[in-house]
């Protein structure tokens, strides 16, 4: 489905020539870089996650549905109507595959917290930043919520934005990965140190009993 629609400079110039009226053929190098900014951002939300993000291809799929009828149009007002909505699928693929990165990213961050329970406050001792990395998670969160509930068009305006969070919520992760080990194994001990002092302390209680009768 990704590779359908023509990219390089080379191609996208041929078909503006041989199909296209004047004023479309404009409309159709926008519609050749929102499926590149797609493209891209498909192959992003794969490298998280492995998994392709099926809402963005469907909306690719449309989105060459669109442009093969322009390619069928010869009269200009048909032509600029299918790339417009062409151009429309690009972006919501787009929007699809950045909010499935997000998703994912959130989700991993959550699972983090999961895992160390009560202990989540030593990151603080294995990661300096973490003060910045927890303002830089709850922003890209609400940011997160907050593009989820809009229209598409509202939208668009906002998602220069995305890759400032994405990436902050990325170098939390990697952050937390590089001390992972160290911060599992203090937590062990912790735990461990915190049984041993449980056990004497009840051993202390059945010995006092034990004398006292």
């Amino acid at each position: 489905l990704i590779a359908h629609l023509p990219t390089s400079k080379k191609d996208v110039k041929r078909l503006q020539n041989m199909i296209f009226h004047d004023s479309n053929s404009k409309l159709f190098e926008q519609l050749s870089s929102h499926h590149k900014a797609a493209e891209l951002a498909i192959k992003e939300s794969e490298s998280y996650n492995s998994e392709i993000p099926i809402p963005a291809l469907k909306e690719l799929r449309d989105a060459y549905h669109h442009f093969d009828n322009a390619l069928q149009f010869a009269d200009k007002a048909d032509q600029e109507r299918e790339l417009y909505r062409a151009i429309s699928h690009c972006k919501r693929a787009y929007f699809d595959s950045k909010e499935c990165t997000f998703q994912y990213l959130l989700e991993n961050i959550e699972s983090i917290k999961e895992k160390l329970g009560r202990y989540v406050f030593i990151l603080g001792q294995y990661i300096p930043e973490y003060p910045t990395h927890k303002k830089n998670i709850k922003t890209a969160l609400s940011f997160y919520h907050e593009i989820k509930d809009l229209k598409v068009e509202a939208r668009e305006s906002r998602y220069s934005e995305c890759d400032k969070h994405i990436s902050g919520l990325k170098a939390f992760i990697q952050a937390y990965s590089d001390m992972e080990d160290d911060i599992l194994a203090d937590i062990y001990n912790r735990k461990r140190t915190a049984w041993i002092g449980a056990i004497i302390g009840i051993l202390g209680i059945i010995f006092s009993i034990i004398a006292f009768f």
